[in-house]
């Protein structure tokens, strides 16, 4: 069950009302000279570069996870397949591409050290994703169909930061500038106030969210971007501030907030929305104890988490597992430095793989359906385990090889 299937379009987009397609300007020559200049000033004092580590120390199921992602799921220009059913992996219905995806891949990619698919999806972003509003759409579909053109602010705070965080790893002046100039868009068609919000289309009538998606809150990136704009300072600490009071008393969250009347709402129990909001929270050093030591004990009670849970009452809406749940939990459990439990629930994630040499989905992470967010989050999840492994040891904790793909 991917991300996708938790949210209604790009948070709630169905809301809003088909937009036309504009012409595709790029920023002002005045945007383009302030950015300029903020490349320049962020240059002058941040610190070199380190250079790319050498050695491996890897997890054989990290391995072929991202083998498959690379060389099954994604087409010769990088673009990741936003689902393959496991039946028809050669379906030639329309492809489906998100933004979400770009900016978790390259996340890990920064962390595996993969520079050459790192930039590949930065010319995916240009070539495909990036409209003349200088904002991602949050799906691309091919060949092209005539739909409306918005942003997942989130989505968008992902891509920036793995920019930087690329920009910082190997010095390219290209990666900051696509950062900042997503950083100004930003700033400009997602916020309400101060208030973070989920969405912006444009087009004829161009039209902006004005309800905050808790989950979409991720602190690391905004705190990350303040250090090169520091208009992200005020941001960051609101969300932060907002986050923080979206804490139920059983220690879940409401998932909406709406900063007009200043209420928040549950519109979705979905244990994705949940561990994301502990997981943006426990990135800055602010942990949930509660929504850990409860799915704890309902591990140790039933050997299994289910994929949805009343948020006051906390008993199970539904009786499905999630790959994607299990990947998140386990992402909670190492930023809480809970080794067991992160150890208890790689072993369940490592059922959902495929190990067949034969199949083509060998290596996936995947039941009926191989969705493109179960394995980020999947790689995302054992590479952070495979990193406190290291650390334990007192070793460095070294990136897998670069794989050898299909596609030069």
């Amino acid at each position: 069950m991917g991300e996708e299937a938790r949210r209604t379009g790009a948070g709630s987009l169905d809301r809003y009302t088909m937009c036309h397609e504009t012409s595709h300007r790029r920023t002002t020559c005045g945007t383009s000279i302030w950015l300029s200049v903020l490349v320049a000033l962020s240059s002058s004092w941040l610190p070199s570069c380190a250079a790319p580590r050498r050695g491996v120390t890897t997890l054989t199921e990290e391995d072929k996870s991202y083998r498959f992602l690379v060389d099954r799921m994604a087409n010769r220009n990088g673009g990741i397949h936003r689902q393959i059913i496991v039946k028809k992996p050669r379906n030639p219905a329309p492809k489906t591409y998100l933004s979400e995806t770009v900016g978790l891949l390259m996340r890990y990619q920064v962390t595996i050290d993969d520079r050459r698919n790192f930039e590949r999806q930065f010319q995916l972003i240009t070539d495909l994703f990036l409209d003349g509003q200088g904002l991602m759409q949050w799906r691309v579909t091919v060949p092209p169909r005539e739909e409306r053109r918005c942003n997942a602010s989130l989505d968008d705070l992902r891509v920036a930061e793995a920019l930087l965080l690329g920009y910082e790893r190997w010095g390219h002046r290209r990666y900051l500038w696509l950062a900042l100039r997503l950083s100004a868009e930003l700033l400009t068609k997602n916020l309400v106030g101060d208030y973070f919000v989920e969405a912006y289309c444009w087009g004829q009538v161009p039209q902006k969210a004005t309800i905050v998606d808790l989950s979409y809150l991720k602190l690391s990136a905004m705190k990350k971007l303040s250090h090169y704009d520091p208009r992200w300072r005020r941001i960051y600490q609101t969300s932060r501030e907002v986050l923080t009071a979206a804490k139920l008393p059983s220690g879940f969250f409401w998932d909406k907030f709406d900063p007009l009347t200043r209420r928040y709402a549950i519109q979705d129990a979905n244990l994705i929305n949940n561990l994301l909001c502990a997981i943006n929270l426990a990135e800055v050093g602010e942990f949930n104890n509660e929504v850990l030591a409860y799915l704890r004990e309902e591990w140790r009670l039933r050997e299994k988490v289910y994929g949805r849970y009343d948020p006051v009452t906390l008993k199970p809406l539904a009786r499905f597992e999630s790959i994607a749940v299990y990947a998140l939990l386990m992402r909670l459990a190492l930023l809480h430095a809970d080794e067991a439990f992160a150890t208890a629930l790689f072993e369940r994630i490592k059922r959902f793989q495929i190990n067949n040499e034969a199949s083509y989905f060998n290596g996936a992470f995947a039941d009926d359906v191989a969705h493109s967010f179960d394995q980020l989050m999947c790689l995302l999840a054992i590479s952070s385990y495979r990193a406190m492994r290291a650390k334990q040891r007192r070793t460095p904790a070294m990136p897998p090889l670069r794989l050898q793909t299909r596609y030069p």
